[in-house]
């Protein structure tokens, strides 16, 4: 009897054992919390700006719609997903390591000649880092930022997050309409058309080639349709642009007209050195078109089945 009983306090011992060991093993596994380059960003950023060595610079700020604009050097509404990519970015920076050094060595580090600063300002103050050299193993950089007076040593990928071109952030819709509030969609080329009547649910769809009507595939119709009525720019290419012959729009090769209830559009479509570009009315910003409403486009026409010869002698 006295066997059985210390060999069972023997096992409960043993699985206390294991308990604590597994417990403190998992506490030590636990891996630090990232050390933050700004640990206390108590409201949100309101203004980004990005300065480059050279002199230039990009600057958004919010609107009193609490929308993100780029104010500088153009103005227009940024792309959404641009500006929440750089918060991100910031708000969730951390670093690597810290080096002590003196304000004399800290010009060795590449300050002012680094890939570019950022400053962002919330409603309590202004912040900053700057980035200078790659460090030794060339995979990330030294930085600087307005928390501390250490040198810090952050990922290359933090640059990611920023795009230098100021075009790279606009807003990519060109025109968008719900499918509610289309009355027609009028894409007119050389040789062919493609016209589309909303009556009450439904689309009445007409495909001409060379003037005459031609049967077309219901499914790329309706994906076409999709394309059309949400119009976005494959990227924009300039904002003022005095010649268009440089992208094909002095003559355009498509004409595209959407009309809704409240608003008409009009878009020119060129080809130059064989890139789409489009342009709205006689705006003179131009963008890249994406080609594959023209992939659409060219699948469209439904073809007629012919049977091999062997089958048309049966």
């Amino acid at each position: 009897m006295n066997k059985f009983r210390n060999t069972a306090i023997a096992l409960v011992i043993l699985v206390l054992l294991n308990v604590y060991i597994l417990t403190n093993l998992k506490k030590e596994e636990k891996l630090p919390e990232p050390d933050m380059v700004f640990s206390d960003i108590a409201s949100p950023i309101e203004r980004i700006e990005l300065q480059y060595p050279e002199g230039d610079s990009l600057e958004f700020k919010k609107n009193e719609k609490n929308d993100w604009e780029m104010t500088f050097p153009y103005h227009f509404k940024a792309a959404e997903y641009k500006v929440d990519d750089m918060l991100d970015s910031l708000e969730s920076l951390n670093y690597i390591q810290s080096v002590k050094a003196s304000p004399e060595e800290q010009k060795d580090f590449g300050f002012g000649q680094g890939p570019f600063k950022v400053v962002f300002n919330t409603k309590e103050k202004e912040r900053s880092i700057e980035l200078g050299f790659r460090t030794f193993d060339n995979r990330n950089y030294y930085a600087k930022a307005s928390d501390t007076d250490e040198i810090l040593v952050i990922n290359e990928m933090f640059i990611s997050h920023f795009e230098r071109d100021p075009l790279g952030y606009k807003d990519l819709e060109v025109a968008a309409f719900d499918k509610d509030e289309i009355k027609t969609i009028s894409l007119v080329g050389n040789d062919v058309s493609f016209e589309v009547n909303k009556k009450d649910d439904t689309f009445e769809i007409s495909l001409k080639k060379y003037n005459k009507e031609v049967p077309y595939v219901h499914k790329e119709a309706h994906e076409l349709i999709q394309e059309l009525t949400y119009f976005a720019a494959g990227r924009w290419i300039n904002l003022n642009v005095k010649d268009f012959s440089l992208y094909g729009l002095e003559k355009p090769i498509y004409k595209l007209t959407i009309k809704g209830k409240d608003k008409t559009v009009n878009i020119n479509i060129g080809r130059f050195e064989n890139v789409w570009y489009g342009r709205i009315a006689q705006n003179p910003e131009v963008f890249e078109v994406t080609s594959y409403i023209f992939t659409l486009l060219d699948k469209l026409e439904k073809k007629e089945e012919k049977l091999p010869p062997e089958e048309i002698d049966k």
